[in-house]
């Protein structure tokens, strides 16, 4: 989605928010008026809605299982308290979404040979703890610096890369861990020497040989009606141009 429609809708949301949040210390006097759990009151007054709604949740639930054996005493939420707490963190979610998922990439240069895969699979084998994560986060300020990292959104894929002059398969690629990444086979050899991923397991790497050109990733919204009710599904491609004009697409989980 380009940057000023994902601005607009931030704006929007950030709206709805301000609304919302601004009868949260009416929802504190009426929790403590039903002796709620001290902890989603203080959870409350000091902004970690999250954590106030997951043990608002509980409570809430408790309730709704002991019907039959209700306390006077017992800590209570009301289905509207409830329901606003969700809204909040809904909205807060979407908010965080528009401003750091679902925005289309700038176009970055490449040259030379292209990997596209799930990042994970660049990683090193037999590499645990406090030294995996080291090279975790090595491996994401290389592809955020010289190439691309994000989250695919809808989790594990696989995906095909069409030639878009000849309409034609040119790679396929996949992902277990919920990210795709884009990177120059120079880069990713010198971060892990023994990747070979694109020549012994070809469907989770497509290797795109001496591409010269422009790269982004674009995400766009499929809207779609399932049994009554209103979906949104977002999609994540790779768009190429160049001496390869490429784009990506979904074509299997």
């Amino acid at each position: 989605m380009d940057q000023t429609y994902c601005d607009k809708r931030v704006q929007e949301l950030e709206c709805e928010l301000d609304t919302l949040t601004a009868d949260i210390p009416q929802m504190v006097c009426r929790l403590k008026q039903n002796q709620t759990n001290d902890s989603v009151i203080k959870y409350l007054e000091h902004g970690d809605i999250e954590m106030a709604m997951n043990i608002a949740h509980i409570i809430y639930d408790r309730n709704e299982f002991f019907k039959e054996e209700d306390n006077e005493n017992s800590p209570r939420i009301s289905d509207d308290d409830i329901q606003m707490i969700d809204n909040i963190c809904e909205i807060r979610s979407q908010i965080s979404m528009y401003k750091y998922v679902l925005r289309d990439t700038e176009w970055k240069h490449f040259e030379g040979d292209l990997i596209i895969t799930d990042p994970c699979y660049l990683m090193p084998d037999g590499v645990f703890g406090e030294r995996w994560n080291g090279l975790w986060d090595d491996l994401e300020e290389m592809l955020e610096t010289k190439g691309f990292i994000r989250d695919t959104i809808c989790g594990d894929w696989s995906c095909t890369v069409f030639d878009t002059d000849f309409k034609n398969p040119i790679g396929k690629f996949c992902a277990d861990g919920g990210m795709v990444c884009v990177a120059l086979l120079e880069d990713v050899l010198k971060f892990n020497p023994k990747f070979d991923y694109h020549l012994n397991r070809e469907w989770t790497t497509a290797w795109l040989k001496d591409f010269h050109g422009d790269i982004r990733m674009t995400v766009s919204e499929d809207h779609y009606e399932y049994d009554g009710e209103d979906y949104t599904d977002h999609l994540v491609r790779i768009e190429g141009r160049g001496n390869i004009n490429f784009t990506t697409s979904q074509t299997g989980l």
